[in-house]
Formats: structure tokens, sequence, C-alpha cells
């Protein structure tokens, strides 16, 4: 029932998130639940939305690879707590963080257990293998962001519970693996050289990961399995609300915002045109493997919510095409 309302929660957060303005969004950014966002929500207007009795913060700027002040020497964040949004992302991860030793393994049902599922389980867990890869790449590829570094830690580790806790499974169930296999799931393609584009790649491909274990967590006829998707979608749709901020937070920023959005928008059409030009595994595994999940509604709701970040009014029949000429780019 907890991990049934985590992800619940989450999906709710999401869905404030897509139907708020984009100030609307930076007042519940620091909130934990949905019921604390639309708390919220109800102080700030139920007065009728005074901003003026809201003190301006100062917004820290983080610099790109081809900013000036980029290595200067200089502070630019004066309150490493306060500015950024590392500590929020942690507290809400500290809530609703799952154990290991949560999950009913003696409640394990072998024989409904199907060499089918087997094998889909562990294709799952090879392509969540990444992450070790992925996280040192965000760290070299972002090193002057100290606030996104610091989230990716938190990141790291979460997600390198997916992988175990699905090999854990499949033991109990007569199905073990060796190193070669860690190394080899280990492989990722290199990272775009558009920060805007690894991160939007990432709010994506979290995003479908999460209906993708929800599906499984649905369908699954061995119950503790549907008990870890569960945990591992709500994992998912968290971490695709934290790559959106850090998204919306370098888009902000950025010296040049129409190229930023392009580079959001031509993501977005390569992922509706090809997955597997969005170098990312879970991309990579709904391409080997058919999990059932309406994805009409999975490209609407991504649609959206790239559209919410870029200021644009897209769903899953948008020609997107069209919007990329109109911001004077080539599809």
């Amino acid at each position: 029932m907890h991990d049934e309302w985590c992800l619940k929660d989450q999906e709710a957060q999401l869905m404030i998130l897509l139907a708020l303005k984009k100030v609307g969004q930076k007042c519940i950014y620091h909130t934990q639940t949905s019921k604390d966002s639309w708390d919220c929500l109800k102080t700030r207007y139920s007065t009728g939305g005074d901003r003026r009795r809201r003190p301006r913060r100062r917004r820290d700027r983080v610099p790109d690879r081809g900013d000036p002040h980029r290595g200067s020497g200089g502070s630019v964040i004066r309150d490493v707590i306060g500015e950024t949004l590392y500590p929020q992302l942690f507290a809400q991860a500290e809530v609703v963080r799952w154990r290991m030793q949560d999950i009913p393994w003696r409640r394990l049902d072998r024989g409904a257990v199907s060499d089918a599922l087997r094998q889909l389980v562990r294709e799952i867990a090879f392509s969540e293998m990444t992450t070790a890869t992925a996280t040192r790449r965000f760290l070299t590829d972002f090193p002057d962001d100290i606030d996104l570094t610091q989230w990716i830690a938190v990141w790291f580790y979460e997600e390198t519970k997916h992988p175990d806790v699905l090999l854990r499974w499949l033991r109990q169930v007569g199905v073990v693996v060796d190193d070669r296999f860690v190394h080899h799931g280990r492989a990722t393609a290199p990272f775009m050289r558009s920060r805007m584009g690894t991160l939007v790649t990432n709010v994506i491909s979290e995003m479908v990961a999460s209906t993708g274990y929800v599906a499984l967590r649905d369908r699954s006829p061995e119950p503790v399995l549907g008990q870890i998707a569960g945990r591992l979608a709500a994992d998912e749709a968290r971490h695709c609300a934290s790559f959106y901020q850090y998204a919306r937070r370098h888009l902000e920023r950025s010296r040049d915002p129409d190229r930023e959005r392009r580079d959001a928008l031509k993501i977005l059409f390569m992922w509706f045109h090809s997955n597997e030009l969005v170098s990312h595994p879970v991309s990579e595994f709904f391409q080997r493997h058919q999990v059932a999940f309406d994805i009409t509604t999975v490209r609407d709701r991504v649609s959206r919510l790239i559209g919410l970040l870029i200021g644009l009014e897209l769903t899953g029949s948008s020609d997107l095409g069209q919007h990329l000429s109109r911001l004077g780019a080539k599809p």
C-alpha cells in the first residue's frame, strides 16, 4: 500500500506541475508530497496571489562551458543550502526511499515464473546497468554545476538499487549472472554536446521507464516482482520531476534560451521518430521488448511536459517539425 501511495503521489505532483504556469511551479519546488503542493498553492493564492509579500530570492548562476565567468574563481552561489535544488530533492528522497529489506522475499511465488518472464527481467536489469557510467559522465560533463552533480550522487545511489533488486529476484528464481554481464551492461553512448539535450533526454526516459514499470507491476504474474516494479516506477517518476527542475533552471540561466529550446525540441522530435537516436538504456530496452502500455498516452504526457518546459503547447499529435522550423532549426 505504501509503494502504491508513493507512486500515485509522485504522479499527482507531476500532474500539478503540468497544470501550473511558470510562477506557480516555482512556489512548489520545495514541497515533498502532493498535499504539500496543494497547501502551498492555497497559501499563495488565497490572498489573491500578492507577489509583493514574497521576498525575492537571489538565483545562483551556474555557467555553461562557454561562459566567461566559468572558472573565474569567484563564487556565484552565496548559500549552497538555501539557493540550490539539491537539499529539497534530497529531503524528498529521504521521505519516500525504500529499503532492500522492505521486499517480501518469502512471498515469492516461483511457480508463477515462466522462462519468458525470467528473460524479460534479465533484460531490464541489463538495461539498468548503465548508471555507473552515466554518473561518471555527468560528473565529467557538468563539473561546474555543483547543484546537479550533488544530486547525481542521490540519483546514482537510488538507480543502482534497480538492477540490484532485479538480480536478487532473478537469483531467487534460479538465474545468476557473472561480472561480464555487469561490464557489458555498463557500456553507454557518449553524452551529447548540449547540456539541455542531455537533461531532456533523461526527463523523457525516466517518464517512459516509470510507465513501463507500472505496466510490469500491473501485469506481473509473480506478486513480489509486481511490488518491486511498483517501487521502481515511483523512483523513476520522482527522478523525471527532478531532471525537469534542473532542465528548467538551465533554461532560465542560459545566455541563449532559444538555442536551449531548439535542443529540447530536437530531442523530443528524435524520440518521436526513432527511439534509437536518443541513446538511453530504457529506450533501447523498449526497442527489444514489447511491454504493454498505452504509448499514445505516454507520448502525450511527454509532449506536454517538454512543451511546458520550453513554453509551447504540445501534445502527442503535434507537428514537431513545424515547431522546430518556427524556432529556426531544421528537423
